[in-house]
């Protein structure tokens, strides 16, 4: 192989590597904000609105665009904004 093959392989190598890693979330994001010993006690919190048509409705205008919900959490609200 010659030098400029060696090269291009190399190259192309270095960046199957870095490339993905810029494409990818921020590990501090995915880490868990509840305390471990808080999970269970986090996880029985249950939303104190009904789950009405116009309740929806006003989380969803919310979320979507007076409260600035969706830069941070995603379209999904999953929190990869």
């Amino acid at each position: 192989m010659d030098s400029l093959s060696r090269a291009i392989v190399a190259v192309g190598a270095l960046l199957f590597q870095i490339v993905p890693l810029s494409w990818g979330a921020s590990q501090e994001i995915l880490r868990p904000r509840v305390p471990r010993d808080q999970i269970e006690v986090a996880r029985a919190v249950t939303n104190p609105l009904p789950a009405s048509d116009e309740m929806i409705a006003k989380g969803k205008a919310l979320f979507e665009g007076k409260a600035f919900c969706k830069a941070c959490h995603g379209a999904d609200g999953k929190g990869l904004g």
